[in-house]
């Protein structure tokens, strides 16, 4: 990490603000006070959806997905991550 940090310290000044700029919108999310709240715990614990038949809504109004589509994608990261990692011993 520290030889990546490094590399970026030899970037010319419009590239690393580029880069910055585009870091900054995609975590501008998590400067939102609601996203802030509901993200701040866990309270799916997805071992439980393998001990029964489960149906999982994720909701928000369509407007706007495209706000949260970060917190979507990570939730489906994590879930994904979680189940492929841990096959039923059955």
């Amino acid at each position: 990490l520290y030889q990546e940090y490094k590399m970026f310290l030899s970037y010319d000044d419009k590239l690393q603000t580029s880069i910055l700029a585009s870091v900054r919108s995609a975590l501008n999310i998590f400067a939102d006070d609601t996203v802030a709240r509901i993200t701040t715990k866990d309270t799916i614990a997805f071992a439980d959806l393998r001990e029964r038949p489960t149906v999982l809504y994720l909701q928000s109004n369509i407007s706007d997905f495209a706000y949260y589509s970060t917190l979507y994608a990570a939730f489906y990261d994590q879930l994904t991550s979680y189940l492929l990692s841990r096959m039923p011993e059955d």
